[in-house]
Protein backbone atom coordinates (compact mmCIF):
# COMPACT_ATOMS: atom_id res chain seq x y z
CA UNK A 1 0.00 0.00 0.00
CA UNK A 2 1.46 3.42 -0.95
CA UNK A 3 0.58 6.00 1.48
CA UNK A 4 1.83 9.70 0.74
CA UNK A 5 1.37 12.93 2.74
CA UNK A 6 0.56 16.01 0.74
CA UNK A 7 1.62 18.99 3.65
CA UNK A 8 1.13 22.11 3.83
CA UNK A 9 -0.68 25.40 5.88
CA UNK A 10 -3.45 25.70 3.50
CA UNK A 11 -4.61 28.77 4.93
CA UNK A 12 -7.01 29.05 3.07
CA UNK A 13 -7.34 25.57 1.37
CA UNK A 14 -7.91 26.12 -2.34
CA UNK A 15 -8.65 24.91 -5.93
CA UNK A 16 -4.92 24.51 -6.57
CA UNK A 17 -4.75 22.37 -3.59
CA UNK A 18 -7.66 20.14 -4.27
CA UNK A 19 -6.88 19.33 -7.80
CA UNK A 20 -3.42 18.47 -6.35
CA UNK A 21 -5.18 16.20 -4.08
CA UNK A 22 -7.88 14.66 -6.41
CA UNK A 23 -4.66 13.63 -8.49
CA UNK A 24 -2.86 12.69 -5.69
CA UNK A 25 -5.89 10.39 -5.13
CA UNK A 26 -5.43 8.84 -8.09
CA UNK A 27 -1.73 7.78 -7.82
CA UNK A 28 -1.84 6.53 -3.92
CA UNK A 29 -3.74 3.65 -1.91
CA UNK A 30 -4.08 6.81 1.00
CA UNK A 31 -3.49 10.25 1.26
CA UNK A 32 -2.96 12.24 3.96
CA UNK A 33 -2.99 15.86 4.03
CA UNK A 34 -0.92 17.48 6.68
CA UNK A 35 -1.82 20.74 8.08
CA UNK A 36 1.05 22.35 9.52
CA UNK A 37 2.50 25.64 11.08
CA UNK A 38 4.83 27.09 9.03
CA UNK A 39 7.23 29.21 11.19
CA UNK A 40 8.57 31.09 8.17
CA UNK A 41 5.07 32.47 6.87
CA UNK A 42 3.37 35.22 8.65
CA UNK A 43 0.04 36.44 8.21
CA UNK A 44 -2.33 33.33 8.68
CA UNK A 45 -5.95 33.85 8.70
CA UNK A 46 -7.44 30.77 9.96
CA UNK A 47 -6.27 28.73 13.03
CA UNK A 48 -5.22 25.29 12.48
CA UNK A 49 -8.01 23.75 13.57
CA UNK A 50 -10.15 26.15 11.04
CA UNK A 51 -7.96 24.81 8.36
CA UNK A 52 -8.41 21.10 9.22
CA UNK A 53 -12.17 21.40 9.40
CA UNK A 54 -12.30 23.78 5.99
CA UNK A 55 -10.10 20.84 4.77
CA UNK A 56 -12.21 17.75 6.02
CA UNK A 57 -15.42 19.82 4.49
CA UNK A 58 -13.55 20.27 0.99
CA UNK A 59 -11.97 16.83 0.71
CA UNK A 60 -16.06 14.87 2.23
CA UNK A 61 -16.10 13.31 -1.44
CA UNK A 62 -12.41 11.83 -1.33
CA UNK A 63 -12.30 8.43 0.21
CA UNK A 64 -8.49 8.11 0.43
CA UNK A 65 -7.71 11.46 2.28
CA UNK A 66 -7.34 11.33 5.54
CA UNK A 67 -6.58 15.17 7.14
CA UNK A 68 -4.44 15.52 10.29
CA UNK A 69 -2.62 18.30 11.90
CA UNK A 70 1.00 18.13 11.90
CA UNK A 71 2.72 20.24 15.04
CA UNK A 72 6.12 18.55 14.77
CA UNK A 73 9.08 17.83 11.92
CA UNK A 74 7.19 15.93 9.32
CA UNK A 75 9.72 13.49 9.18
CA UNK A 76 8.61 12.49 12.64
CA UNK A 77 4.79 12.69 11.37
CA UNK A 78 6.27 10.48 8.52
CA UNK A 79 7.98 7.61 10.53
CA UNK A 80 5.13 7.27 12.64
CA UNK A 81 2.50 6.70 10.06
CA UNK A 82 5.01 4.72 7.96
CA UNK A 83 4.34 7.17 4.83
CA UNK A 84 5.28 6.10 1.61
CA UNK A 85 6.20 9.21 -0.50
CA UNK A 86 5.77 13.15 0.11
CA UNK A 87 3.32 14.74 -2.58
CA UNK A 88 3.88 18.14 -3.08
CA UNK A 89 2.30 20.52 -5.84
CA UNK A 90 4.80 23.49 -7.73
CA UNK A 91 3.06 26.64 -9.18
CA UNK A 92 6.22 28.62 -10.53
CA UNK A 93 9.36 27.81 -11.51
CA UNK A 94 11.16 29.47 -8.08
CA UNK A 95 8.63 27.09 -6.38
CA UNK A 96 10.78 24.66 -8.47
CA UNK A 97 13.92 25.52 -7.06
CA UNK A 98 12.67 25.38 -3.25
CA UNK A 99 11.18 21.63 -3.62
CA UNK A 100 14.16 20.24 -4.82
CA UNK A 101 15.62 21.53 -1.89
CA UNK A 102 13.06 20.30 0.99
CA UNK A 103 13.05 16.95 -1.31
CA UNK A 104 16.69 16.75 -0.59
CA UNK A 105 16.66 17.57 3.15
CA UNK A 106 14.10 14.75 3.28
CA UNK A 107 15.14 12.16 1.46
CA UNK A 108 18.51 12.88 3.75
CA UNK A 109 16.84 12.72 6.94
CA UNK A 110 14.03 10.17 6.86
CA UNK A 111 15.00 8.92 3.64
CA UNK A 112 11.48 8.91 1.95
CA UNK A 113 11.31 10.43 -1.89
CA UNK A 114 9.34 13.58 -3.17
CA UNK A 115 6.65 13.34 -5.92
CA UNK A 116 5.60 16.54 -7.22
CA UNK A 117 2.49 17.30 -9.46
CA UNK A 118 2.60 20.81 -11.18
CA UNK A 119 -1.13 23.09 -10.32
CA UNK A 120 -3.61 23.56 -12.94
CA UNK A 121 -4.46 26.31 -10.47
CA UNK A 122 -0.90 28.43 -9.94
CA UNK A 123 -2.95 30.37 -7.16
CA UNK A 124 -1.41 31.05 -3.69
CA UNK A 125 -3.08 31.15 -0.37
CA UNK A 126 -1.61 34.21 0.11
CA UNK A 127 -3.40 35.40 -3.15
CA UNK A 128 -6.79 33.94 -2.08
CA UNK A 129 -6.15 35.97 1.03
CA UNK A 130 -5.46 38.94 -0.76
CA UNK A 131 -8.20 38.84 -2.65
CA UNK A 132 -10.79 37.61 -0.17
CA UNK A 133 -9.67 40.72 2.50
CA UNK A 134 -10.10 43.26 0.11
CA UNK A 135 -13.69 41.80 -0.73
CA UNK A 136 -12.93 40.25 -4.52
CA UNK A 137 -14.73 37.40 -5.34
CA UNK A 138 -13.40 33.87 -4.76
CA UNK A 139 -15.77 31.39 -6.31
CA UNK A 140 -13.28 30.64 -9.28
CA UNK A 141 -10.68 30.36 -6.34
CA UNK A 142 -12.04 28.42 -3.27
CA UNK A 143 -14.07 24.87 -3.26
CA UNK A 144 -17.65 25.64 -3.25
CA UNK A 145 -18.70 23.64 -0.17
CA UNK A 146 -16.05 25.86 1.88
CA UNK A 147 -16.45 29.63 -0.51
CA UNK A 148 -18.60 31.15 2.56
CA UNK A 149 -17.08 29.89 5.17
CA UNK A 150 -13.72 31.04 3.95
CA UNK A 151 -15.09 34.54 2.66
CA UNK A 152 -16.18 35.26 6.31
CA UNK A 153 -13.50 34.13 7.50
CA UNK A 154 -11.27 37.03 5.71
CA UNK A 155 -13.52 39.49 5.48
CA UNK A 156 -14.00 39.15 9.48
Amino acid sequence: MVTALYPGTFDPPTLGHINIIERGCKIFDKLYIGIAQNSLKNGCCFSMEEKVQLMKKACTSLPKVEVVMIDGLLIDFIKAKSVSLILRGIRTGSEFDREIEMAAAHREMAHIETVALFSELPVSSTIVREIGLFGGPLDRLVPPSILEEVTQGLRG
